[in-house]
């Protein structure tokens, strides 16, 4: 039997890296680690598994919204203004829709549609809740990302405690 000691990366296609990679660089404080013309490979702060990010050109269809990957924040507080945000900056990252902030499988979340053609989560999670969970889904956060560290605005309003998620699917 095969022993994996962990997941180490993820694979995402999309249709243009120039449109998708400031989806994950600007508004969910991923950091590029390698890229090429075709593909890119991101990592956030707070996991040690990475992204690879696929260039499928412009035909390349939109995937399944059980496909997304989710970014996980410190409070709840972060949902509905990570709604606003990124509602206000739709139009300048291409991106097709956004939910309203809503509560399912645990978690008060949005769901948005970047323009490579993939669903993408914010979501919170009680931590009270996680008493009730299988023991596989109690991965809380570690530690919270020091906002200064990124030199871009991200999800947090000015004055805020900037506290970014990790990255799970």
């Amino acid at each position: 039997m095969l022993k994996p000691i962990g997941l180490t990366e993820g694979h995402y296609e999309c249709r243009s890296l120039d449109e998708t990679l400031p989806i994950f660089t600007d508004l969910l404080a991923a950091q590029v680690i390698e890229r090429t013309e075709k593909q890119a490979v991101v990592k956030h702060p707070n996991t040690a598994w990475r992204l690879v990010i696929h260039q499928g050109g412009p035909d390349s269809k939109n995937k399944p919204h059980t496909n997304h990957y989710g970014f996980r924040v410190a409070t709840s507080k972060e949902i509905p203004k990570a709604h606003q945000y990124i509602s206000d900056h739709k139009a300048q990252y291409k991106i097709k829709s956004v939910t309203a902030p809503h509560e399912a499988h645990f978690a008060y979340s949005i769901y948005f549609k970047e323009p490579g053609g993939n669903d993408l989560e914010i979501e919170y999670y009680n931590p009270a809740s996680n008493q009730t969970w299988p023991a596989e889904r109690r991965d809380a956060l570690d530690h919270a990302v020091d906002g200064s560290r990124f030199s871009r605005q991200r999800l947090h309003s000015a004055g805020d405690e900037p506290r970014h998620a990790e990255l799970r699917r």
